[in-house]
């Protein structure tokens, strides 16, 4: 896949789950974190203290994630249906092995 393919499946997810938690594309600039971020945390209202071990291990940072959580609590995003996470949680684990075999095979060209 090209880049260009993978920013725009990446931008699709972003676009699609930033009606229910608009917060986090302030937290999260890279798309391919923000993937991997949204597909840990599904529905924003599922997203708790408990989970900030996980959290952290995506975005690398135990304050960004406490400021994920606290920023979940207080969205202004709508309630995310079952079939918008339905369609979102399977294509986000799609594109992150494409964009992980990409960085492997740019590794290997060079």
């Amino acid at each position: 896949f090209r880049s260009k393919d993978l920013n725009t499946f990446a931008m699709r997810v972003r676009e699609w789950y930033s009606w229910h938690f608009p917060e986090l594309l302030d937290h999260v600039n890279n798309n391919f974190q923000y993937i991997k971020v949204v597909q840990f945390i599904g529905d924003r209202n599922t997203l708790e203290v408990s989970k900030k071990e996980g959290l952290t291990q995506l975005v690398l940072d135990a304050d960004l994630a406490d400021r994920i959580i606290a920023a979940s609590k207080m969205s202004m995003g709508m309630d995310i249906s079952q079939t918008d996470l339905h369609h979102i949680t399977p294509f986000a684990p799609k594109v992150i092995p494409l964009q992980e075999y990409r960085q492997q095979l740019y590794a290997y060209l060079q």
